[in-house]
């Protein structure tokens, strides 16, 4: 089908998929949710919960194209995107076969083998328009397969692989354990319905997650440990509870079953969004690894390079996912995060001037931790329900300014490099001792503000604990990951705090 490499190139490349996929994802979602009217009312995680399913079928018939046809990645992208084609005409042919919009549901777990051998016609849980899907989406993966090798059988198992994996996914596994959603309450109709989408996203974007990690991992058996060195785990760890303090000393009183949902739901998109920013940082300082941070991904495996835009789309599309399950403004704040990621990693002409990326550096970390306590605390608020005011300003304002000035510590064990690299930062204009100095003075500043967010006795205790052993140990050595674990000691007595002590109530959620 693809008569040139360039055209599978162009037709395949994982930006292109991506854009493919999310144009093709929104139109179905606009036409279902125009034609159910007033059927369906939908929220914004309704769209997220949506996008994840779609997502997961992409990558699956990616998969299957992948091992079927054996030619690479934008092969399978390209012949992908043919298959995707179809998505959103199944509303539309239901609307013309049945006169009305039809409300399509996971079909019940004990009708599983019954749709399995009677291709979803035993209890009629399939439309038409649902069937025509699979067959098309069937017919161009074993299409794909057979020009590919000629092989008749390989077809087949590839078509019956599809076939498995759409049975298996349109029952409804995992939907008692989330709550009914029947109430005649609106606000806990509402609740019960972010509880239900934010499952969904979750279980859909982990499955998803999974099967690509195994294969790639299967494919890069010794990339693991620097996978590891690239994702950062111990820098991770904060950004994830930055959003969790965020959760936790959110104005809105939400049951406990949504104030969970949240912290889960931001621990994937906090972690997916970090992520994304790392290695779009990695990928643009290969130069100062090399010198100082030799077990990074791309350069212990520089063939790994051209796997990069895969990386980048995947983690910006998930990241962004996820947290549009928690509502448009945690969706906002997600696309500003990334966005700010990369002004600050690629090179010019975005990149700021030198002499000012070190003043960039450090207030990045603590713009972009304000960013992610915002993005938990207005988690679920729907949009006309939007009270900054309510917000804490406080909290934010110490959580920019304490992370920004305690970040330039993180300059020091890179000092080498990006003296060599020509990157502007404390240790690099000024003398060693006069730079750690100053950064000592501003470690201790950072300290000094994020202790007056204690919210008690007992939280303030452990914060100043936490910076009297930091300041001490930074004075004799410089492994700026023990003063960023106290810094976690102190957020997670914080997060515990809030939590103990948060309004929540309990008849919103119906089991």
């Amino acid at each position: 089908m693809f008569s040139s490499d360039r055209a599978k190139f162009l037709f395949g490349s994982p930006i292109f998929s991506s854009l493919w996929f999310l144009l093709f994802s929104i139109v179905r979602i606009v036409i279902e949710i125009r034609l159910k009217e007033p059927f369906l009312y939908a929220e914004i995680s309704t769209v997220a919960h949506f996008l994840s399913f779609y997502l997961l079928c992409y990558v699956v018939t990616a998969i299957i194209i992948f091992y079927g046809r054996n030619k690479g990645l934008y092969d399978a992208l390209a012949w992908a995107n043919v298959a995707f084609i179809i998505l959103p005409f199944p509303p539309l042919i239901d609307y013309v076969v049945y006169v009305e919009p039809q409300i399509y549901s996971y079909a019940p777990q004990e009708h599983f083998l019954g749709n399995l051998l009677t291709v979803f016609s035993l209890y009629g849980d399939a439309s038409w328009g649902q069937r025509i899907l699979g067959i098309y989406v069937s017919f161009i993966i074993g299409l794909s397969v057979f020009l590919s090798h000629k092989n008749i059988i390989r077809a087949f198992i590839a078509l019956l692989a599809n076939y498995l994996y759409t049975s298996f996914v349109s029952v409804e596994w995992i939907r008692p354990l989330l709550p009914s959603g029947s109430t005649n309450v609106p606000e806990a109709i509402y609740i019960s319905d972010s509880v239900i989408n934010q499952g969904f996203t979750i279980y859909y974007v982990l499955i998803a997650h999974i099967l690509l990690f195994t294969i790639w991992l299967f494919s890069h058996r010794n990339a693991l440990p620097s996978l590891i060195a690239s994702l950062r785990p111990i820098r991770s760890v904060h950004w994830v509870l930055v959003g969790w303090l965020g959760v936790a000393l959110s104005p809105s009183p939400l049951p406990w079953e949504l104030v969970i949902s949240h912290l889960i739901v931001i621990t994937f998109s906090c972690l997916l969004g970090w992520w994304f920013i790392a290695l779009v940082n990695d990928y643009n300082d290969i130069a100062i690894d090399k010198l100082s941070n030799q077990n990074r991904l791309f350069v212990q495996m520089p063939q790994l390079i051209n796997e990069r835009e895969a990386w980048f789309c995947w983690l910006a599309i998930t990241s962004t996912l996820t947290a549009l399950s928690l509502g448009l403004v945690p969706f906002i704040l997600m696309l500003c995060y990334l966005f700010g990621g990369i002004v600050y990693s690629v090179p010019p002409p975005l990149k700021l001037p030198k002499p000012r990326r070190y003043t960039i550096s450090s207030s990045s970390i603590g713009a972009g931790s304000a960013l992610f306590y915002i993005m938990g605390s207005m988690a679920s608020v729907p949009l006309d329900g939007i009270a900054f005011k309510d917000l804490n300003w406080y909290v934010l304002f110490a959580i920019t300014i304490g992370f920004g000035m305690a970040g330039y510590i993180k300059d020091e064990k890179d000092s080498f490099a990006d003296k060599q690299a020509g990157i502007a930062t404390l240790f690099t204009k000024l003398p060693y001792n006069q730079a750690r100095k100053i950064t000592g003075l501003l470690l201790f500043g950072g300290w000094c503000i994020l202790l007056t967010i204690s919210l008690n006795l007992y939280t303030f205790i452990v914060g100043s604990l936490c910076a009297i052993v930091a300041i001490s140990l930074y004075s004799k050595q410089n492994n700026p990951l023990i003063q960023i674990s106290l810094f976690q000691v102190f957020l997670a007595a914080l997060i515990i705090s809030g939590l103990l002590n948060k309004e929540v109530i309990s008849d919103y959620i119906i089991w």
